[in-house]
Formats: structure tokens, C-alpha cells, sequence
């Protein structure tokens, strides 16, 4: 992919993180309520929480359809995005994220972690798959690698609602919006935060600097760097149930140090790498033409 196109790419993915800041709360706080829903009552409630969550996270997207396809013209030019398709695709995958973090969170508070691993890697597979097909095949660049990520999602989401059908066949009791809103809100400002540092550099950069060659540069260094973040992700994922169940049955456990003290360790490692190692992910995954971002690569780290 040339990098120009790349810029518009890794920027694209950036927007579509900020855009699911209004989901991060709904996968922690699903995650809490499957874990904890030892019951036929709170599986009740947990089944009606995930159908009115879905259909408001639907009516959410049309509003931000609408949204683009207002603002369609501006948007391509303030952000260099030569192809429509591009950020259509984008819009598709925005989808995608709202609804994935229900079907996710319930797997992954009922600690099903063989399907929500296998949903994960399916979602890597295909996106990696059809990546190839889309971009070095059909030369489709930006627009390409963006649905290979909505297939990836698809795929994935497809595994995990077949795992959790009950939530959407069996009994459910009437939503409390104003009760979840109370759990969800500091849990979705506190992730939000994080999630919006993580990546609004790339948007502003793909904005502001005149370059799109330099762009794509920058971008790859951001890449590496955020990998980092989520090589950490499947411990969080593994223990955040853990914790919670332990911490709603009130047992005394040492399981949240044991959590942090490992991520620490492998945090710290992995940046290590980034720091000592910078031009080797480059060598293998990139072209020559992207060599300098190995320069930016332990400020990522």
C-alpha cells in the first residue's frame, strides 16, 4: 500500500476506536453482569439489558449515517481520503463495533474463553486473508484493508451470537436504562479517555500535516506502538471476570495483583522490545520506504 493511502488507513481505524468509545461501556459492563448472573432472574435481566442495548446502539449508528453522508464532501477533503468507499466502509465497521462488545462481554463474562479466542483469531484470519486479496491482489488499497476489517468483524460476531443465543431466545425482563447508565457511565468515561489518547494523534496528524508520504510514516510507527496495548489484552481479558465474580462473592483473593503484576511485567517487556529492537518490525513487515518510523517507535512504546 503506498503511504499516502496508509495514512488514510491507520487514520480511518483511529476514528473508528473514538467512534466506539460510547460501546467500551457496554462490553466492561457486560462482562460484570454475564459473570455475576448465577440466576434465572439475572440471566433474565441480562438478556433484556443486551436486545434494548442493541437496538439503541443501532438507532445511534443511523444517526451518525446520516452524520456522514451530510458532511461526505468535507470529510474526504479535510482528511485526504481520495476513495469514498473508504469511509463507507468505515461506517459499516462502525456498526460492527457498537454491536460486538455485547456479544463479546457476555462471552467473555461467562469465561467461554475457548469461542471468544477462537471469534478473535477468526477476526485476525479473515481480515488478514482478505487484506491480501483486497490490497496486493486487487490493488483496492485503503479501501480494501477497511473491508477486510468489516468481514473480520462479521466473522467473529457470527461465532459469538451462536454461543449466546439463549441471551436472545429466552426469557427477559424490561430494561432499566437509568440503572445501567449509573454502572456504565464512569466505566465508559475512564476507557474512553484512554482510548481517545491512543489514537487521536493519528487523526490530527492525517488533518494537519501537509505530507500524505509523511503520514503513512507516522502511521506505521503508531502501529507497532499500539500493538503493545493490545499484546496486553488477553490477560485483561481473562482475569477482569475473574475478578469481578470473585469480587461479587466476596472472596478474599489475590487474583487483581496477580493480574497487574503479570501485565507490568509483559507491558514492560514488549516496550522493551520497541525500544531496543526498533527497526526489526519494519524490516519484516514493511516496505524500505518506511525504515524512519523506527525512529518514532519507543516514543510509541
Amino acid at each position: 500500500m503506498p503511504e499516502a493511502e496508509y495514512g488514510v488507513f491507520t487514520t480511518l481505524l483511529q476514528v473508528l476506536n473514538i467512534m466506539t468509545i460510547p460501546a467500551i461501556g457496554l462490553q466492561l459492563t457486560f462482562v460484570q453482569q454475564s459473570a455475576t448472573a448465577e440466576d434465572e432472574a439475572a440471566r433474565a435481566r441480562l438478556a433484556g439489558t443486551a436486545r434494548a442495548l442493541l437496538k439503541g446502539t443501532f438507532l445511534l449508528w443511523l444517526a451518525g449515517v446520516a452524520a456522514v453522508w451530510l458532511f461526505q464532501r468535507q470529510i474526504l477533503a479535510d482528511y485526504k481520503i481520495a476513495y469514498p468507499g473508504a469511509l463507507w466502509a468505515l461506517v459499516a465497521l462502525g456498526l460492527t463495533s457498537l454491536w460486538s462488545p455485547v456479544f463479546m462481554g457476555i462471552l467473555q463474562g461467562r469465561q467461554n474463553f475457548l469461542w471468544l479466542g477462537s471469534a478473535s483469531i477468526l477476526n485476525g484470519a479473515t481480515r488478514f486473508g482478505t487484506a491480501i486479496l483486497f490490497v496486493a491482489l486487487l490493488s483496492m488499497n485503503s479501501t480494501g484493508a477497511m473491508l477486510a476489517a468489516v468481514l473480520g468483524m462479521v466473522v467473529a460476531m457470527a461465532i459469538a451470537a451462536s454461543q449466546i443465543r439463549d441471551v436472545f431466545t429466552g426469557p427477559s425482563t424490561r430494561f432499566d436504562w437509568a440503572a445501567w447508565l449509573k454502572r456504565a457511565t464512569p466505566v465508559t468515561l475512564g476507557y474512553g479517555a484512554a482510548t481517545l489518547v491512543l489514537a487521536m494523534d493519528m487523526i490530527v496528524v492525517q488533518k494537519f500535516f501537509p505530507d500524505g508520504k509523511e503520514n503513512g510514516i507516522y502511521g506505521a510507527a503508531g502501529t507497532i506502538g499500539r500493538a503493545v496495548f493490545f499484546f496486553l489484552a488477553p490477560m485483561t481479558t481473562v482475569m477482569f471476570p475473574k475478578v469481578a465474580q470473585s469480587a461479587a462473592r466476596s472472596e478474599n483473593s489475590s487474583v487483581l495483583m496477580q493480574a497487574m503484576g503479570a501485565t507490568a511485567f509483559m507491558g514492560v517487556g514488549a516496550a522493551l522490545c520497541c525500544t531496543f529492537l526498533a527497526e526489526l518490525p519494519f524490516r519484516i513487515g514493511y516496505k524500505p520506504e518506511y525504515a524512519p518510523a523506527a525512529k518514532l517507535l519507543p516514543l510509541f512504546a
